[in-house]
């Protein structure tokens, strides 16, 4: 991965994970995404220490649901004009 000017080239194949937590927002379900990307590749003994209940309860959640490892499909990520980040592919899929 190379961090370039607008954001991050050459990520086709990088691992990380994700971890959702659903919050409740007025009435409205939000889920707010931390990743691994950028931090580390989702190392499995990191990932299977993380007890998703015990977190959701720290936070004040309704659910954590473990998303990954994933393995990126895009080549680039790039930040848009306007802010906020686009990417040249909008698909990820798993690798077991």
């Amino acid at each position: 991965m190379e961090l370039t000017e607008r954001g991050f080239a050459g990520v086709r194949g990088g691992r990380h994970g994700e971890i959702l937590l659903d919050e409740d927002d007025d009435g409205m379900v939000v889920a707010a995404i931390s990743t691994a990307f950028t931090l580390n590749d989702c190392p499995d003994d990191l990932r299977q220490a993380i007890d998703a209940d015990k977190l959701a309860a720290d936070r004040s959640c309704a659910t954590a649901v473990e998303n990954g490892p994933r393995y990126r499909l895009t080549d680039r990520i790039e930040r848009a004009a306007q802010g906020g980040f686009v990417q040249d592919e909008l698909q990820n899929t798993y690798r077991r």
